[in-house]
């Protein structure tokens, strides 16, 4: 039976996967075509690194990042040509581009610091940031259940199926490729 009001052509827990790109690796398209995108990842507990892409009319979008401790945070960010960019992160991080201050970087266009996030606008090109915890912050990240996180109850280190797709789902290790 078909009310007419929700659509019935959906693909079963397709959501999950969309969660992995928009969360996870925060890549969201803000406007046509992926002119204008936000980078916002979810550094989750109990990942230690996370590397996201999607191909888009423009080129590719790539969003990578690695704890190398409970302190510090790599984010690597490639946005296409013709495309800008806004990276949102917690405004718990001091953070460089390239070794330089956000300032002063190339293709950082401006920062904005909000009460509890940083936007950092920037246009097209690669960018590696690092991110460490400000000295004065009293700060480290929690060991918290990404599974819950998920709010998948069939989620489990080891294989899954949802359909016809297979997932293999690591949680030191979370490798995404659209």
């Amino acid at each position: 039976f078909w009310d007419m009001r929700a659509s019935h052509n959906h693909c079963m827990m397709g959501h999950l996967d969309e969660w992995f790109y928009s969360q996870l690796g925060g890549i969201r398209n803000e406007g046509v075509a992926y002119d204008s995108i936000t980078i916002a990842p979810y550094f989750a507990p109990d990942l230690s690194w996370v590397k996201t892409h999607i191909s888009t009319v423009r080129g590719d979008v790539n969003v990578e990042w690695e704890k190398d401790d409970d302190k510090t945070i790599l984010l690597n960010v490639s946005i296409p040509f013709g495309a800008k960019a806004s990276v949102v992160v917690p405004n718990t991080f001091h953070i460089t581009e390239r070794g330089n201050s956000l300032d002063s970087a190339k293709g950082v266009r401006g920062v904005v610091q909000e009460a509890q996030n940083l936007n950092i606008s920037i246009g097209s090109g690669s960018y590696r940031f690092l991110m460490s915890i400000k000295a004065d912050w009293n700060f480290s990240f929690t060991k918290a259940s990404c599974l819950q996180a998920l709010s998948v109850p069939c989620a489990t280190e080891e294989n899954f199926k949802i359909g016809k797709l297979q997932y293999y789902y690591q949680i030191k290790n979370l490798e995404l490729v659209a």
